[in-house]
């Protein structure tokens, strides 16, 4: 299982589910997740990882992205571009 958590709020992800800059990313125990950023990066979630996203802009016109993560446990990877 894959979810978002945003304040009080909690909703399973599935495959091209938007995630938003309040969100805590988690994964369950035998579950992992990619995410694919607007920039074209790639974030890989290992199980049991919990990231939160803290800032993410990105614009397209100059190509240019703020990016501010946490990985409060777990694993992660990213490839960028």
């Amino acid at each position: 299982s894959v979810e978002a958590r945003a304040e009080t709020q909690t909703r399973a992800l599935k495959r091209l589910s938007p995630v938003y800059n309040v969100d805590v990313v988690s994964t369950g125990p035998v579950s992992a997740s990619q995410l694919r950023m607007a920039d074209g990066g790639l974030l890989s979630l290992q199980a049991e990882s919990e990231l939160a996203i803290r800032q993410y802009q990105f614009n397209a016109a100059t190509a240019e992205s703020h990016v501010s993560l946490e990985l409060m446990k777990g694993g992660l990877r990213t490839i960028t571009t």
